[in-house]
């Protein structure tokens, strides 16, 4: 039998507001979306947040409505199969191995769609933080969000994301650094943001319960 494989794709940024996203797009051109993605097949959406999640395909999700829904194509390989492979790869994704960067939703999907189909999802969602770590801003964030993700014990730990102090010190970073005066602007920006992302990690408070 033959299993529809889609990915559902969410934009995390569209859960901050649109004043955030407009402040993405001035300060990180080509950076204006940060993407989320579940895989759905079996009826069921299964996603990496504070360990490996499920839920019944169609439910409404803490991320929101999705952006764009994927079709990845058909699988013939049975659920029960499919389970066996997530026991395989619990410890990788679990609530204390996510990183931003390096092990996170969208590397977890990539895993499940070459199991099941064989092909990885688009490039531009998979590639993500590479390209924005090779960017000039990644390259000058980059190291700040790592120390963050690193100081909460992974940004999966208990599903949060950093809290509201952390991210109003990468702010102030920012606007002390002697960086100039667009960069003081953008701390006060990210100081806004960090507010934002507080109530975002709210949000996220909940996923790995």
């Amino acid at each position: 039998m033959a299993y529809s494989v889609k990915l559902n794709v969410y934009d995390l940024l569209n859960l901050a507001g649109p004043g955030i996203k407009q402040m993405a797009s001035q300060f990180m051109p080509g950076f204006s979306s940060i993407w989320h993605t579940g895989i759905v097949v079996y009826n069921i959406e299964y996603f990496y947040g504070g360990g490996i999640q499920r839920q019944p395909a169609g439910m409404p999700s803490q991320y929101g409505t999705p952006t764009e829904v994927i079709d990845l194509g058909t699988t013939d390989i049975p659920k029960d199969m499919f389970e066996d492979f997530l026991s395989g790869i619990n410890d990788k994704f679990s609530m204390n191995t996510y990183d931003l960067f390096h092990n996170n939703c969208n590397h977890f999907t990539e895993e499940c769609s070459l199991f099941l189909t064989g092909s990885s999802i688009p490039v531009h969602i998979r590639d993500l933080p590479s390209s924005f770590l090779n960017s000039p801003i990644g390259q000058m964030i980059g190291p700040l969000i790592s120390n963050l993700n690193s100081n909460n014990g992974g940004l999966g730990n208990g599903g949060n994301m950093p809290d509201l102090a952390s991210l109003n010190n990468m702010a102030n970073m920012f606007g002390q650094g002697g960086l100039g005066n667009n960069f003081g602007g953008l701390g006060n920006n990210f100081g806004g943001l960090g507010n934002n992302f507080g109530g975002l990690g709210n949000n996220f408070g909940g996923l790995g319960n």
